[in-house]
């Protein structure tokens, strides 16, 4: 079983890092306006406001993530329906933000290349639909996924 578990992760991560060619997935903020053309504009007017507030736990869209203002608007989500894209960030040391994260539908977790980052836990993460990867993070000393 162990076995079977880490192929999958291999085609997952294989899948993952096909799917998105980090120089054009990357980039400052959230849009999900453009997500089937493809397009990333950057950060929207509302950047460092929270994405979900009170009963709303979930937000629609690709999740492009390079700095802690960004990171902290996905404070209290649980769901994201879309891409969530931690990259190329100095500032970012963990992922704690995310602790109540439980589901990225129709997309990947793609954590890569974010010189600061040491720890990555999602101890709440149940799925992950077209996978996990976490690849090129110099400092990292942990990575936990619990509940997958």
């Amino acid at each position: 079983m162990r076995f079977m578990r880490i192929v999958v992760f291999s085609f997952l991560l294989v899948a993952v890092v096909s799917a998105c060619d980090p120089t054009a997935c990357s980039g400052a903020g959230f849009n999900g306006q453009n997500v089937n053309k493809g397009v990333d504009n950057g950060a929207p007017a509302n950047l460092g406001n929270p994405l979900c507030q009170g009963t709303n736990t979930t937000t629609n869209g690709d999740v492009n993530i390079t700095n802690n203002t960004e990171l902290n608007q996905l404070k209290n989500c649980k769901t994201v329906v879309g891409n969530v894209s931690i990259t190329d960030s100095t500032d970012i040391t963990d992922l704690s933000v995310l602790s109540t994260l439980t589901t990225i539908s129709e997309g990947y977790l793609l954590v890569q290349n974010n010189a600061a980052l040491t720890d990555v836990e999602l101890p709440a993460l149940e799925e992950a639909d077209d996978g996990i990867g976490v690849i090129d993070n110099p400092a990292l000393t942990s990575a936990n996924f619990n509940a997958i």
